[in-house]
Parts: C-alpha cells; structure tokens; sequence
C-alpha cells in the first residue's frame, strides 16, 4: 500500500511540471474560491422568510398613555458602545408608545463622548438613562478567556445590588442583540414565581451534561431578572460559593454560573425572544431541547436576533442572513458616521477579491515547490 501511493506521489510531481497539470490546479482553485465566495453571497441574502420588526414607533400614534416602564440593562466598555446603541435604537423603534424605557448602563470604562452619543439617541425617541460605574468593583476572581466576552460579561450579577430598591423587574440585554418585537409582550410575563426568565441556548444539551444540571440551560443573553427574588437571596455570595466550587467546569463565565445557581428557578420564556445564530445556521455539535420545527418559527419571526458567533460588524466566511438590521438600527444613532461599515460584505468583498489576486500567483508556487522536492 505505501509503495501504491509512494507511486502516485512521484507521478503527480512529474506530472505537475507540465503546463496543462498547473492550469487544471490554478482553475480548480479558482473555482473552489469563487464557490466559497458565492456561497457567502447566498447565505447573506437567504434571509429564510424572516419577518423583520417595522419599526411602529415612526407610525404608531405617539399622545397615548404610558401604561408601563420598561427598565432595561445592559452592562458594556467603550469598544462595545457603538453596538449597544444600535440595540438601543431598535428598543425604541420597535416599541409602541405606550411603553416608557429606562436605560440602566453597567459602565465599564466608556468614554464621555460615546455616552453624548447614546444620549442623543433621544432624537429618535425620549427616554432615561443612567450609568452606573462598574470598574469601581474587583472583578479579578472571575475567568475571562472568550473570544467574544470581556469582564463586562459579569456585571449583571451586580445588578440588584446596584440598582434602586424600587425597581424591583428588569430586562437585561446583552450588546449584541436587535429588537424586532415590541417588548411589552416579554415585559408582561409573569415573574411572581420564578427568579428569571430566559430562553434554552443553542448548545443546551451539552452544558447541562457539563455542570450536571436537570433543567435546560438558558442563554443569558435576554434575562428577565426578579429583583426582589435576588435581593432576598444575596446574589453575589451566592455566586462566590458557586464558582470557589466550581471553576474547572465553567466554561461560558457568568452563563455557567447562573444556571448552576438557579436551573432549578427559571421561567421557560418562548424561544423567540433570543433567536441566535445557530438557528440559522445548524451545527452538528450544537444539541438541544428545543425541537427544529420551533427553531424554524423563531427565527422566520424573530422578538430579539441575538448575534452570537457571528457578528455583523466582522466578516466571516458564513456571515449571519440578517446582519444588515445592524446596520439599519445603527443608522439612527451618531456612532453610524464613523462606523467601519466596510466589514458589510457589499464593501468588503472587492477588498477580499483584491487579496486572492495578489496572493494567488504565491500560493501556486508554494504548492509548485513542495511537488518538486
């Protein structure tokens, strides 16, 4: 057998110093990039008969009675503000008149002209916002070693701690995320008995397999938090028991820790209202409860697309079908002017093209010489 393929090998080095072999290869490399790039292109336009959000704010009739306030959290640095106000825009947007909204902003070190940026977000609608400063904590007892994640990731466990004793509900919202529902309907869920609400992650099955859980495991991405629950509790004893018992097995930080905790005392929200990648692009290694015939009604009407893997500010080989409502939210706020909007794949592909041509002649003598060795 190795004699077999030792043959072969010399053959193909002969061969491959012939004109008519190194065309084939150059065209049969040509050709795999060219089906790479076109299989982006399809993906990024599939948009899998998505219902998007139309923005009812613009056309909604605005002298109504605020029948509730929404409090909203979202906890950030300076290099994620930019992707927190396109969330910020799609909230108001997507929301009828009839909801008031409170930003409570976790700050971990955003700078004064990013804040004026997501203030005058008020353009498009009024609401409230507070910055609570977060770097003022030791968070040095936590893991940080995600791609995608910072110590920003651990704030919400502060949360009841640091917001008024009065707000006793909130929504927390990763960076990440774009509205298409209004949230009145996620709002009203009923929390009495329950210390949050969430929605199963996309890799449900193996996490709870890891920590040993009898529930699903939730993503934290969108989390109705009962504040009077935690309160009574004591939130972040808890967690610091959890995670000195803990650490060789958490993997997805503030995640793992909160479905160690509290598996056992969340509310099953509908699957809709955080809509991930992976809904739209199925892994093999990805398991979960949650059934693909319910996959397929989330994400054809999406509440909340939450951008996990793949972001719609990078570029990447499959890119996410609906990243341009980043892009359409973001437009609403300043950060949009000097957003890097060449990382959308319509300004980025000649830029790709450009770098095949000029390193294609490259690759080819590379291949050429260890055939010739």
């Amino acid at each position: 057998m190795t004699r077999y393929f030792s043959k072969k090998l010399s053959s193909l080095k002969k061969n491959l110093r012939t004109p008519h072999l190194k065309l084939e290869i150059s065209l049969a490399f040509s050709v795999c990039i060219f089906l790479i790039l076109l299989f982006r292109i399809l993906i990024y336009h599939a948009g899998f008969g998505v219902k998007l959000g139309q923005q009812i704010y613009l056309t909604a009739p605005k002298n109504v009675p605020i029948e509730r306030t929404i409090d909203i959290v979202m906890a950030f640095d300076d290099t994620y503000a930019q992707h927190s106000a396109a969330a910020m825009a799609s909230v108001l947007l997507n929301c009828d008149a009839t909801s008031n909204f409170r930003f409570h902003i976790l700050d971990g070190g955003i700078s004064e002209s990013k804040k004026e940026k997501l203030v005058r977000i008020k353009k498009v609608r009024d609401f409230e916002i507070k910055f609570y400063d977060m770097t003022k904590y030791d968070w040095s007892m936590f893991p940080n070693s995600h791609i995608h994640t910072t110590v920003a990731t651990y704030y919400r466990l502060r949360i009841p701690e640091i917001l008024p004793r009065n707000i006793t509900k909130v929504l927390y919202l990763d960076g990440d995320i774009i509205i298409e529902q209004d949230l009145k309907e996620l709002w009203d869920i009923d929390l009495s008995d329950s210390v949050l609400g969430a929605v199963e992650d996309a890799n449900g099955i193996n996490s709870r397999t890891r920590l040993g859980l009898t529930r699903r495991y939730f993503n934290a991405g969108v989390l109705l938090l009962n504040l009077d629950r935690f309160r009574q509790i004591g939130l972040i004893k808890k967690v610091t028991r959890y995670l000195e018992s803990n650490r060789e097995r958490i993997l997805c930080h503030d995640q793992d820790i909160l479905n160690g905790l509290f598996n056992d005392q969340y509310k099953e929200i509908p699957l809709k209202w955080n809509v991930n990648n992976i809904m739209y692009r199925p892994t093999i290694d990805m398991k979960h409860i949650y059934s693909d015939q319910d996959a397929i009604v989330a994400r054809k009407n999406p509440g909340i697309i939450h951008f996990t893997g793949n972001k719609p500010w990078h570029w990447g080989w499959i890119p996410h079908p609906l990243a341009d409502e980043y892009w359409k939210y973001l437009k609403y706020t300043e950060f949009y002017s000097c957003a890097k909007r060449d990382f959308a794949l319509s300004k980025v592909m000649p830029s790709h093209v450009a770098w095949i041509k000029s390193n294609f002649k490259e690759a080819m003598n590379k291949l050429e010489n260890y055939f010739s060795l």
